[in-house]
């Protein structure tokens, strides 16, 4: 995914992406929230009532889902969001004492909102701002002096993406009433079994995560693996196209176990 795909998207529906819209960290293209706005409503994109998956005083998981009204197209994913307080656990920064609220439902609302937006209108490879407070990088550079020639190779662009700071991941332990167990045919609640370290490299650790996702009994038990901190910590350390992979093998784990592939207008 480049800048042209992203600008051409953005005309064939006849928006306007403004040279402040999109930036690009470590290679990967950024859109901003209000910009996807306004494509998902040119784009026809309409709504499905969210499915609340997750709701804690400092934590928020939701299920979003739309589809469009031009095209046969449906498509869903999660918003997650849960305060991280001077470099803690979770994937919304709160400077402690500082005068920032903390909108965790309306953060993973928007979350979901745009992973929906861009998989409906095809851009594949391309992220959200709010998708990680990295994005928001004021030192990032837009795509103002980029290049469009479809031959220019990527090292001729005068993009240059700053490294995005690293963050400790504090360990922390789930809490047994909200895990169902994943081995075996007990209904009693239980602590599952945290993701495997990638000490094999990556193809092993991607089938260690699928095993787990078929030995899931339940959609809880699915959607409970895949938040838990040490699955999440284990697919960032992924490449993103096993990332990517994982997430639809799980999602197809949910279809099989029950979950509806496309809700009634």
């Amino acid at each position: 995914m480049d800048i042209k795909q992203i600008k051409q998207v953005f005309k064939d529906n006849g928006v306007t992406l403004g040279a402040d819209d999109a930036w690009q960290v470590q290679g990967t293209w950024v859109i901003k929230h209000k910009a996807l706005e306004r494509l998902a409503a040119e784009a026809k994109i309409k709504w499905h009532e969210p499915k609340t998956i997750r709701a804690e005083r400092d934590e928020c998981v939701v299920l979003v889902s739309a589809s469009r009204t031009d095209k046969d197209v449906y498509e869903w994913s999660y918003g997650e969001c849960a305060i991280s307080v001077t470099g803690g656990f979770g994937n919304y920064k709160v400077k402690p004492g500082g005068n920032m609220a903390a909108y965790v439902y309306a953060m993973a609302e928007k979350r979901g909102k745009d992973r929906v937006i861009l998989k409906l209108v095809g851009l594949h490879g391309a992220y959200s701002e709010e998708e990680a407070d990295d994005f928001k990088d004021k030192n990032l550079k837009d795509f103002s002096n980029t290049k469009d020639e479809p031959d220019a190779p990527a090292e001729t662009t005068k993009v240059k993406a700053e490294p995005a700071p690293q963050r400790e991941v504090a360990k922390q332990e789930p809490e047994p009433s909200h895990i169902e167990d994943l081995k075996g045919d007990d209904p009693e609640p239980s602590k599952p079994k945290p993701a495997p370290q990638n000490d094999n490299g990556p193809a092993k650790l991607e089938d260690e995560i699928k095993t787990k996702i078929k030995k899931a009994k339940t959609i809880n038990a699915v959607t409970d693996l895949m938040l838990h901190a040490d699955t999440q910590k284990a697919l960032n350390e992924l490449p993103e196209g096993i990332r990517d992979e994982l997430r639809d093998f799980a999602k197809a784990r949910l279809v099989e176990l029950g979950w509806p592939t496309k809700k009634a207008s």
